[in-house]
């Protein structure tokens, strides 16, 4: 997906945002800033969003040495989100669908996103939420190729949404089939995206063999991921890739069509680019 206009913005005050967290003095904040600025101005038709997180990551890290500046607040989201998985295994449990009652939570948890906002609450992350459809005309197509398919790559995003992540692989371990599922995280911290320690937080090594991407940024970009991983990807049968940011870096990836993406709609640029509201949580296949 393509930087819009409508991106500058939101980039701008993500990038503010986040050095409010890296404990940068006020200069280092200042020339991260004019970097950051600089290369939106410089972007061409090709650059992606998540070219100038990676950027912003990479100078954050550079010159603070600071490499996970949402650290607490990944360890906040998560412990509040397994103060709700019983609720969500509940409601899992009493579904006349239960798979597609999990993709739901799963795509709820997409909210949990600080580089959108600074704050959360959890229950109505949830339970509000609940009240919103899932557009998801594919979840039956999906279903099948996880039962066709001999495992899974599963490609995480924020910390706490992981939790929300852990109902949906269980319950497509009780419904569908025991498929072996990979689970992929970041390898270092990129916004609130998840890292191995998040993962392991909120229990997914109980269900899933986490893998790590060998970057840290908020998205995906294949080519600067490990070795390891991109052979991991380009054999996956099957991607269920979560958030906005991986949409960003792989929708226009032609090495793998077996792509399934999970988000919620966040910004104008997501409507421009799906022709959905903003707010609305996608299933959208690729």
């Amino acid at each position: 997906m393509k930087i819009y206009s409508e991106c500058y913005e939101c980039l701008t005050s993500m990038s503010l945002r986040t050095l409010r967290y890296s404990d940068a003095d006020k200069k280092t904040e200042r020339d991260i800033m004019q970097r950051v600025l600089r290369f939106m101005g410089e972007a061409g038709e090709d650059s992606l969003p998540v070219d100038v997180v990676a950027l912003l990551m990479d100078e954050i890290r550079a010159q603070t040495g600071v490499d996970d500046p949402y650290e607490i607040l990944k360890q906040i989201s998560t412990r509040d989100a397994l103060e709700l998985y019983p609720r969500m295994k509940e409601l899992v449990s009493v579904s006349n669908d239960p798979f597609k009652t999990a993709l739901h939570i799963a795509a709820l948890g997409n909210a949990i996103d600080f580089g959108v906002s600074d704050t959360f609450e959890m229950k109505e992350v949830l339970e509000d939420g609940l009240q919103q459809n899932l557009y998801a005309p594919d979840a039956d197509e999906l279903r099948s190729e996880i039962k066709r398919s001999p495992w899974m790559l599963m490609m995480g995003d924020n910390a706490g949404e992981t939790v929300f992540d852990r109902v949906l692989i269980e319950t497509i371990h009780s419904e569908i089939g025991s498929i072996p599922i990979k689970y992929a995280v970041k390898s270092n911290g990129g916004l609130n995206d998840a890292m191995k320690k998040d993962a392991v937080q909120a229990g997914l090594e109980k269900c899933s063999e986490i893998v790590e991407t060998g970057d840290g940024i908020a998205g995906i970009i294949l080519n600067r991921t490990s070795d390891e991983f991109r052979n991991l990807f380009r054999s996956a049968p099957l991607i269920l890739s979560k958030g906005v940011g991986n949409y960003e870096g792989l929708s226009d990836n032609l090495l793998n069509t077996r792509i399934y993406y999970l988000f919620k709609v966040k910004c104008a640029s997501m409507v421009h680019e799906l022709g959905k509201d903003i707010g609305t949580m996608v299933l959208w296949p690729h």
